[in-house]
């Protein structure tokens, strides 16, 4: 009797252990997959923070540049007014005179720019050769790639014609633009510059 009793309690307390150390391994495993739960959670977290501030950064720089390239468009219509002037000059005879006088300018909405520039002399040339009069040059030209432009200056100036291209640069409300070029008048050769210096009215 004794016996069987002694074996009794010897396999309860088997069962007992056998019990804790399953008990010890679910609580292992539950460990194990709560750690890996918070893991993949914490992973997946992350890429989505990730893809969201990428997301955001690649907008705000195509709002940037969106708001660059917009602001880069600039208005150049108006009426602009200033001085024209023609430098020439005879080489041989070391006679120069100078044309003064003003521009009246007008560019609309197309970038197209027409005016007139208008001058007289007052030096040498004028009473060399009879260079006595109010003489006109019309310009023609457009707006290139702003803010640069080019055209088209042609003069009378009595005793020969001026032909020539010209180029330009707006700066603010500020429009210049020159050209320069030679002509022949009986046995001399002249050399010639020219400009317009203009502001917005």
């Amino acid at each position: 009797m004794k016996k069987a009793l002694i074996l009794a309690a010897l396999l309860a307390g088997c069962s007992n252990k056998e019990s804790e150390l399953e008990t010890g391994i679910l609580d292992e495993e539950a460990d194990a997959d709560t750690d890996a739960d918070t893991d993949a959670d914490t992973d997946a977290d992350t890429d989505a923070d990730t893809d969201a501030d990428t997301d955001a950064d690649t907008d705000a720089d195509t709002d940037a540049d969106t708001d660059a390239d917009t602001d880069a468009d600039v208005d150049r219509t108006g009426s602009y007014t200033g001085d024209f002037t023609i430098d020439i000059l005879e080489s041989s005879l070391g006679l120069g005179d100078t044309c003064e006088g003003a521009a009246d300018l007008t560019v609309d909405a197309k970038g197209e720019i027409v005016g007139l520039g208008e001058c007289s002399f007052t030096g040498l040339a004028a009473s060399l050769f009879g260079l006595t009069d109010t003489y006109q040059g019309e310009l023609n030209g457009a707006i290139t790639i702003d803010p640069v432009a080019a055209g088209t200056v042609s003069a009378d100036v009595k005793i020969t014609t001026l032909n020539e291209d010209w180029a330009g640069e707006f700066d603010g409300e500020r429009f210049t633009g020159d050209f320069d070029g030679t002509f022949s008048y009986d046995v001399y050769t002249f050399t010639f510059t020219g400009q317009f210096d203009t502001e917005r009215k």
